[in-house]
């Protein structure tokens, strides 16, 4: 696992400036056990102004693309047809990517997804909604942090509130608006 942060093409990007973790996937990157992308307009813009990594626990795990699904069920993360426990596996990998990356500023995650949700993948065992495996090991890493999944950065404005939320400068909130506009 070799991870770069990706800064963008900015002057003004200083060291102080925000440091994102984004799932792969929102990026646009085909990393989905189903050999997709989930391309996020709102995450991408966020890209395109802050440092960031971006981050696929499923594919670092090993898994390959395409994958057999996996799913949590009761306390354990599971390859859905073998019913074959991949969560220590899923721990320690996550684990690993946690001590390789600068600390994050915040986390941006695929929702539902049983390795990177925040409070919305379903467990099969119940019907309570948990954080994947991975947001949970950062959580417990960087108690705090902000997280936010991709359906909560639909609008511009949702953008700018959480670019706000990080204390972006005033000349990264003008580079978001422009990068929409582009985008969209």
């Amino acid at each position: 696992m070799s991870h770069q942060l990706i800064l963008p093409d900015n002057p003004l990007i200083s060291r102080d400036s925000p440091v994102l973790w984004i799932s792969s996937c929102l990026l646009g990157k085909k990393v989905r056990y189903d050999g997709k992308d989930k391309f996020h307009l709102g995450v991408v813009t966020l890209s395109k102004v802050f440092a960031h990594y971006s981050i696929c626990p499923e594919l670092e795990m090993g898994l390959g693309v395409p994958r057999e699904p996996i799913s949590l069920k009761d306390d354990d993360l599971i390859e859905n047809k073998s019913g074959q426990s991949l969560k220590a596996l899923a721990e320690r990998t996550s684990n690993q990517i946690i001590t390789q990356l600068t600390p994050p500023s915040a986390l941006i995650v695929k929702s539902k997804s049983p390795s990177c949700a925040y409070k919305s993948s379903p467990n099969l065992a119940n019907d309570k909604l948990y954080s994947g495996v991975f947001t949970q090991a950062v959580i417990k890493q960087y108690q705090g942090i902000k997280i936010v999944e991709e359906n909560n950065l639909e609008t511009l404005s949702q953008v700018l509130d959480f670019a706000q939320s990080l204390h972006a400068e005033r000349s990264q909130l003008e580079d978001l608006h422009s990068v929409w506009n582009s985008l969209a």
